[in-house]
C-alpha cells in the first residue's frame, strides 16, 4: 500500500471518528431526557444515573471529536508535504 493511500485511509478514519463523536454528543441529552421522562414520581435515582451518563458520554463524544480532528490535521499535513516534495516549486523569473 502506498503512503498516499494509507494517508487517505487515515483521513477517512478520522472523519468517521469525528462523526461518531458528534453523534454521541448529540444523542446524550436525548437519552438523558428519556431516562428522566420515564422515572417514577419522586425518584431520585434516574436523575443521578442520567447526570452520570451525560457526563461520561459527553466527555467520550468530545474526546472522540478532538482526537479525530487532530488525526485529520496530521494526515492532511503529511499529504501536503508529500505533494510538495513530488511537485517542484515554481521559480520566479524576473
Amino acid at each position: 500500500m502506498t503512503e498516499t493511500r494509507a494517508l487517505v485511509l487515515q483521513r477517512q478514519s478520522a472523519r468517521r471518528r469525528i462523526a461518531g463523536g458528534v453523534v454521541v454528543t448529540a444523542t446524550t441529552p436525548i437519552a438523558a431526557a428519556i431516562a428522566i421522562a420515564v422515572k417514577a414520581p419522586f425518584a431520585v435515582m434516574p436523575l443521578i444515573v442520567a447526570s452520570i451518563y451525560m457526563a461520561i458520554a459527553g466527555g467520550v463524544g468530545l474526546g472522540s471529536v478532538g482526537v479525530g480532528i487532530m488525526r485529520l490535521r496530521k494526515a492532511t499535513k503529511r499529504m501536503r508535504e508529500l505533494e510538495d516534495a513530488r511537485v517542484p516549486k515554481a521559480r520566479l523569473l524576473t
